[in-house]
């Protein structure tokens, strides 16, 4: 397993590079597009098929979210009040993720992501008065790890992210003890830390896998002891 999902990202790696290659570096919008379908089309392919992807819209009494790149929707319970081709629009009781997705993650990357996730938050206050969505970014690349943990979007961890992940690089997510600030890892498991978050939403804790452990879930459990710290205190910047 470790290796099978090793190679899911350097194959999604080698896609981007093949984007770079044969698309004008200006085209950064067409990129980018074509990265969030890159994402999609694997998360179809290795989630269980009542776990919907799509992109488009959460909608609640005549509000709606930004538009978000990767929506993750239980279809086996909810169908989508519209849709067509890949775009949906969702209600928000059907939505368990949102998937942000950058080419690049820079700061303002990261600013623009958490006002998506910031709507889709303020559509859950005002419908549910929790926040059970999960919301991560995704990234095909970034500036450096430790500089990311480092930036005022992050210092203290925003309550509107759960995770970055940094395909081959690493991923991040709120410090496990009392701070406030961001925890950062070195992992060449971004893409299965990712999967295991999506998986452990419907799976881990519902007791629908019975007595046995979950395959995905023994290997997640090993991830995280071999996980490597990259800062032990980040500080504001």
């Amino acid at each position: 397993m470790i290796e099978y999902y090793r190679l899911l990202q350097e194959d999604m790696l080698h896609k981007k590079k093949v984007l770079d290659t044969l698309i004008d570096p200006k085209q950064r919008y067409t990129k980018g597009i074509l990265c969030e379908d890159l994402v999609r089309r694997l998360l179809r392919d290795i989630l269980p098929r009542d776990i919907a992807v799509a992109q488009g819209f959460i909608y609640y009494s005549g509000k709606k979210s930004q538009q978000c790149d990767v929506l993750i929707y239980n279809s086996a319970r909810y169908a989508p009040f519209l849709s067509v081709n890949d775009l949906v629009v969702l209600p928000v009781e059907a939505v368990t993720a949102v998937i942000e997705v950058k080419t690049r993650l820079n700061q303002t990357e990261l600013q623009k992501a958490l006002h998506c996730f910031k709507s889709v938050d303020d559509i859950c206050s005002e419908a549910l008065g929790y926040y059970p969505i999960r919301k991560y970014v995704l990234a095909f690349g970034s500036i450096s790890l430790d500089t990311l943990l480092r930036c005022r979007h992050l210092n203290p961890f925003p309550t509107q992210l759960d995770a970055i992940c940094i395909l081959g690089k690493g991923y991040a997510v709120k410090h496990s003890g009392s701070s406030t600030n961001p925890e950062g890892y070195a992992s060449k498991d971004a893409l299965f830390f990712l999967v295991a978050q999506l998986l452990g939403q419907f799976f881990f804790s519902t007791g629908i896998v019975g007595q046995l452990s979950n395959p995905y879930e023994v290997y997640y459990n090993q991830m995280r002891g071999e996980k490597i710290r990259i800062d032990k205190q980040i500080e504001p910047t």
